[in-house]
């Protein structure tokens, strides 16, 4: 669930097209684990953050890799 979430996070991000705010939701995801950690009494698993990381990769280079088909698919043929 953590990795469709962010893969969601991710697409959302991408598609602001703003670096500060792709930048900004990547820091806020290893908050979110800092803060998790510094509150609950049990350990917390690095996999889940790992997870998170790599879902909110996956959903940044599906959005670059959507746009360049949709950019091939739109020009002209010779």
């Amino acid at each position: 669930m953590i990795v469709a979430t962010c893969i969601m996070i991710g697409l959302a991000a991408g598609m602001t097209r703003s670096i500060l705010s792709i930048a900004s939701v990547a820091v806020l995801i290893g908050l979110t684990f800092v803060a998790a950690t510094l509150t609950t009494m049990t350990w917390t698993s690095l996999i889940s953050l790992g997870l998170a990381i790599a879902g909110y990769n996956i959903g940044l280079i599906t959005f670059v890799a959507a746009g360049a088909i949709q950019a091939i698919r739109s020009t002209p043929a010779r």
